[in-house]
């Protein structure tokens, strides 16, 4: 890192722009948090309707990193609450807003898709607010329960590491996700993906810590010896070496054996950074984020000398950004202090991002970069939570200036649309 390229990194943080973006779009998901903690995912109503429980992992993280803890309690407490009033065994994908029908019974949709990585996030949310925040209320309240998700999530169908079992698949020590929510082909992916390794690796590390603090070894040490198996798993089933250099896979497929990888990058292959937990060394990291931006970081086709991070890998480049995977980006570029690589991408979205939001994504389509769903949650969380992280790491304010608000859409919750959701 130079000094000018320190520079030319502050000078685009508090440039008006970015400093407009950066508020507008954080204080959209502080203020959209109802009193129940209800977050709804998309700002403009109607494209995502519901409060998506991975949403509201990632939102927790934010908000405590920015200091607002009681707003990331609120947001957990309703995904919690909402787990326990329906007595299930896992989170929702998607939490429709509570409402009271007739006799005064409490209504409330529920999308439930089986995402682990998305039991994943509030697992590793809840362990950190007691571990890091000491929130203890939370472990008062709600251990029993967290932990029998834990325990229930680290075998499988989930975790699929059986000690006696001499099959293959049995010793693949990975979990598997039959519902894997990827922007590749726009679908859900049955695979062993290197997110839901992550976040819930995450999980068994910070629950085994919880367990640990309050006495409860004989939880911790099975979680613990799962993550032993995790880690062997990923070294020896998800990762590839190109040129000497090991890097994580972006995931793997089941094929009734013990699968094989695919071949392709993206996104999802920076997820570690973003879970805060890697099963290797910090170097196997490190060299997948350059093989990212190896294969991914394109020229701006309206030229100029920008760049950007196309989503994934694919035949013919779709010319398409993800939110997170911009942020996770410049999060991986500020820990590795690589400031020329974060200016480019700030300088990307100077130029190019016109909306008042963040978006969902950009893309180029008819000789101009678009953005779509601007204000969703999860995308804007992520790269709230890495300009937080670069903004503090440089001496700014971590949080946006409210001064710095232009007008914005009014989030209003959309109605649940039960036939846009998959179960």
């Amino acid at each position: 890192m130079t000094d000018c390229s320190r520079q030319r990194v502050l000078e685009a943080l508090e440039s008006p722009k970015l400093r407009t973006l950066y508020a507008n779009t954080f204080y959209s998901l502080a203020d959209r948090l109802d009193e129940a903690g209800y977050l709804e995912e998309s700002y403009v109503p109607g494209r995502y309707p519901g409060d998506f429980a991975r949403s509201s992992g990632a939102y927790v993280f934010l908000m405590a990193e920015a200091g607002e803890i009681d707003l990331a309690v609120r947001a957990l407490r309703f995904v919690l609450d909402t787990m326990v009033r329906n007595r299930l065994t896992r989170p929702p994908h998607i939490m429709g807003k509570p409402r009271y029908g007739a006799g005064g019974k409490l209504r409330q949709e529920l999308d439930m898709v089986n995402q682990p990585d998305g039991t994943g996030h509030i697992l590793s949310a809840y362990a950190e607010l007691i571990l890091r925040y000491g929130r203890k209320e939370l472990y008062e309240e709600y251990w029993p329960f967290m932990a029998d998700m834990m325990d229930l999530h680290a075998d499988q169908p989930y975790f699929f590491g059986n000690p006696i079992c001499n099959f293959p698949v049995a010793k693949l020590h990975l979990f598997l996700n039959t519902a894997f929510e990827h922007s590749r082909e726009g679908r859900y992916w049955c695979c062993f993906d290197l997110l839901t390794q992550s976040f819930l690796g995450a999980s068994l590390e910070k629950m085994a810590a919880v367990a640990r603090l309050y006495g409860q070894d004989y939880r911790a040490e099975p979680w613990e010896a799962v993550l032993r198996c995790l880690r062997d798993g990923i070294r020896r089933h998800l990762t590839v070496t190109e040129q000497g250099r090991t890097r994580y896979a972006e995931l793997r497929l089941p094929d009734g054996n013990d699968g094989h990888l695919f071949d392709g990058m993206g996104w999802v292959s920076l997820s570690p950074i973003a879970a805060g937990w890697e099963a290797l060394p910090g170097e196997v990291m490190h060299n997948t984020a350059q093989a990212v931006r190896e294969k991914l970081w394109l020229p701006d086709p309206t030229g100029e000398g920008l760049y950007f991070l196309n989503k994934d890998t694919e035949e013919i480049p779709s010319l398409e950004t993800i939110g997170k995977g911009l942020g996770w980006d410049m999060e991986e570029a500020r820990r590795t202090g690589d400031f020329d690589h974060i200016g480019d991408i700030l300088e990307f979205l100077m130029a190019r991002h016109e909306a008042a939001l963040y978006g969902e994504c950009m893309f180029y389509r008819e000789g101009r970069w678009q953005t779509r769903d601007n204000g969703n949650a999860e995308q804007c969380i992520w790269w709230c939570w890495a300009m937080g992280r670069l903004r503090n790491d440089l001496g700014l304010p971590r949080l946006p200036d409210r001064a710095d608000i232009t007008e914005a859409p009014v989030c209003v919750p959309a109605e649940f649309i039960e036939d846009s959701i998959g179960g």
